[in-house]
């Protein structure tokens, strides 16, 4: 969302598709929970009202109208909709959808997936808290694959080297003990490349 937001950037069409396209993979992952708790609710609305806010950007580089009818299965949510004079009445909507459900379960994918959509969209300082959520409720219920990737995106996020390299060395060690060479050598990479 920041280089979305910085004016002297020019915003490419990858990358407005990446923001539309994380959206979508929010959306998803909110589906699946069934109730949403008042703090994710409250950061995905602060979210869409940045993007709605910013939606004059992502028009000038894509033309929403000739994206959707390309598509086999044009999307319908409203975000794919920002050229539309609805989108209000469709933000309106889904923040009450989202309060209607947003009482009880917290999952570490919820918070993990939350802190992915503030790094694809720049807003990396944003994606820290998130990123600590996921991690707190992936120690809790002892999610080894879901405390290396919050501690991933963490390491993403720092913007201390030392506290970055250390994050994602306790990524690694907990992909060592699932046994998952591929993201060991992944991280291993991340972790040289900061040094």
């Amino acid at each position: 969302m920041e280089y979305l937001e910085l004016s002297n950037t020019s915003l490419s069409t990858q990358q407005a598709l990446e923001i539309l396209y994380a959206r979508d993979a929010l959306q998803d992952v909110l589906k699946t929970q069934g109730q949403v708790s008042p703090e994710i609710h409250q950061q995905v609305t602060q979210l869409d009202l940045r993007l709605k806010h910013k939606a004059g950007r992502i028009l000038r580089v894509l033309n929403l109208s000739e994206y959707r009818e390309s598509l086999p299965d044009p999307p319908q949510d409203w975000w794919w909709h920002l050229d539309s004079k609805q989108v209000n009445w469709l933000i309106r909507g889904l923040t009450v959808i989202t309060w209607t459900g947003s009482l009880g379960s917290q999952t570490a994918a919820v918070y993990q997936l939350l802190g992915d959509l503030y790094l694809q969209v720049g807003l990396s300082q944003q994606a820290k808290s998130p990123y600590l959520k996921a991690l707190e409720i992936a120690k809790r219920t002892e999610d080894l694959e879901g405390q290396a990737e919050a501690q991933v995106g963490l390491g993403q996020v720092e913007g201390k080297k030392t506290e970055a390299i250390g994050w994602l060395t306790q990524a690694q060690t907990n992909y060592q003990r699932l046994g998952d060479r591929s993201k060991v050598e992944e991280v291993q990479q991340w972790i040289k490349d900061f040094q």
